[in-house]
């Protein structure tokens, strides 16, 4: 009874031993973990720091373009991405300007990324893909908007719009309308620009 009791407490202090050696294991993974951690956040921290002044500036220039220079300059907070605009001297949050406003600083971030993509990995992006990008503008923005997107043609080798709007449809150089057929299919067919 007095082996059995000594082999049960040599059995349990092994186990113990082995539980103690995992956890050290873990500890060191978890403490590893953490430095990894702590060293993507800085290397994310360096890239923001990097990336959010050209995007500001890219976006800025495409912001003039795209509002005739109607407002001082566009901001893209390095941090969190969030855009104000100087207005008169004064920085306003999106919030005060109107939807196409906001469409058209909001494509012209989006646009600023696609060119820092772009450029980070050395080639072309060769398209530009808008999605009902005209819905909420009014007939001055959406002019400015066309022609917004024939200076876009000289940076993408593609620019795609989606549209519902059959006037701009045919404001566009190249047009694919798709039908809609019985039995949910569809069909698409080119349209000639200025048909």
């Amino acid at each position: 009874e007095a082996l059995g009791r000594a082999a049960a407490e040599r059995r349990r202090l092994a186990e113990a031993t082995e539980q103690h050696a995992q956890l050290d294991r873990l500890a060191d993974g978890a403490r590893h973990l953490g430095r990894l951690a702590d060293l993507l956040n800085a290397f994310r921290n360096t890239q923001v720091a990097a990336v959010g002044p050209r995007l500001s500036a890219q976006a800025a220039e495409l912001f003039g373009e795209l509002t005739d220079h109607e407002y001082d300059l566009l901001h893209v907070d390095p941090d969190t991405f969030e855009i104000r605009v100087s207005d008169a001297g004064l920085v306003y949050g999106m919030g005060r300007f109107s939807g196409s406003e906001i469409d058209l600083a909001n494509l012209a971030l989006r646009v600023a990324i696609s060119e820092h993509v772009r450029f980070q990995s050395g080639g072309a992006v060769g398209l530009l893909v808008l999605d009902e990008v005209f819905g909420p503008l009014d007939d001055d923005r959406k002019e400015r908007m066309l022609l917004a997107l024939e200076r876009l043609r000289g940076r993408f080798r593609q620019v795609l719009v989606v549209t519902h709007d059959t006037g701009i449809k045919h404001q566009l150089p190249n047009a694919i309308e798709v039908v809609k057929l019985p039995g949910r299919r569809a069909t698409a067919r080119v349209v000639a620009a200025g048909v």
